[in-house]
């Protein structure tokens, strides 16, 4: 019997958003891309082919990453040649702008895919653009997202100084959801640094500020991550309590992913008290909401929890059935480390 694994998906700003089927957009979505594509094939300015790729991009990031690539690569090459050329002020500020952000996007993918170096490279040449023409807003991006690479690798003094650098700016051009987004990140690498009463006095700031003007979307993120620290200090109770508010937001937003996570954890909880009946409950509600987006790494997180739920309530072989859908699904995902954990 495989030993109970515990795999846990939750909300952190600095985290990508998972991947879901194209299949997901709407049809007036497909419509507009279809749109985007007509004007493409008769752009006779690179201005036009810019905000067009652009356009297509911010519809289809959250779904396909090659094409996000893809868009924001487009984006890149295209400024790169025009600013390069003979053109006047308003016209270099235009590629320019676009590609402080483009460049910002393709350091995003490259975290994504491990490649620090590269995304290293094209942080550095956005924030450069970004000095040259006084765009604060890209300049605070990038600081945050230097401060992502070095959370990923686990560089946290790092990773919270150039948070820092970038709430600075923030504070200076008072743009508040993006002090919230910085709060929220602080209290993040804190709580990897085992700071966990510090990491809640910046998610409670962040959640104050987003009370107050953010969407309900920053809203459940924000009250996703307090519910993970009060789970990680050992207080349950505190936990349960700010995942409920979160699966209440998502379920009113119909947002199934966000539900499907929210339940992942209240199951964990329940699992830790040894209510191995209501973990089960929970998951299962996980792996059903994931089914209905097509999420195939929560199937697999939501199938192996079922089984290490049932392998500790003594259920051996309904747990040996789920161990290997999970399985299954990672061996479909060529996902090695997953593999190897489950094994």
């Amino acid at each position: 019997m495989q030993k109970p694994n515990k795999e846990k998906i939750f909300f952190l700003i600095f985290q990508l958003l998972p991947l879901i089927s194209l299949s997901q957009l709407t049809d007036n979505k497909l419509k507009e891309i279809d749109s985007l594509k007509n004007e493409l094939s008769i752009a006779d300015h690179d201005s036009i082919k810019i905000k067009c790729w652009k356009a297509w991009d911010n519809i289809i990031y959250l779904y396909d990453a090659e094409l996000d690539f893809q868009l924001n690569s487009q984006i890149v090459s295209t400024c790169e040649k025009n600013v390069l050329n003979q053109i006047d002020d308003s016209e270099s500020m235009f590629f320019k702008r676009y590609l402080v952000s483009g460049l910002n996007v393709l350091g995003l993918i490259y975290v994504d895919k491990g490649e620090f170096s590269r995304a290293f490279e094209c942080y550095e040449k956005s924030l450069s653009w970004a000095k040259e023409i006084g765009d604060k807003i890209g300049e605070t991006n990038v600081y945050n997202n230097l401060g992502n690479v070095y959370f990923e690798q686990g560089h946290y003094d790092d990773a919270i100084d150039y948070v820092q650098k970038g709430l600075a700016i923030r504070m200076e051009i008072d743009d508040q959801i993006g002090i919230a987004n910085s709060y929220n990140n602080i209290g993040l690498i804190l709580d990897k640094k085992g700071d966990y009463g510090r990491a809640l006095e910046y998610l409670f700031m962040s959640l104050k500020i987003k009370s107050d003007i953010g969407s309900k979307k920053q809203i459940a993120s924000t009250l996703n991550n307090i519910g993970l620290i009060y789970f990680r200090e050992g207080n349950n109770t505190k936990a349960l309590e700010f995942h409920r508010q979160c699966f209440k937001i998502w379920e009113e937003l119909n947002y199934r992913y966000g539900m499907a996570s929210s339940c992942i954890n209240m199951g964990l909880i329940f699992e830790d008290q040894s209510d191995y009946d209501e973990a089960t409950l929970n998951f299962q509600k996980s792996l059903e909401l994931f089914e209905a987006i097509d999420y195939k790494l929560g199937l697999s997180a939501a199938y192996n929890n079922l089984g290490r739920a049932n392998y500790l309530s003594g259920k051996s072989l309904e747990a040996g059935k789920y161990y290997n859908k999970s399985l299954e699904i990672k061996e479909y995902l060529k996902d090695r480390e997953g593999i190897a954990l489950i094994y």
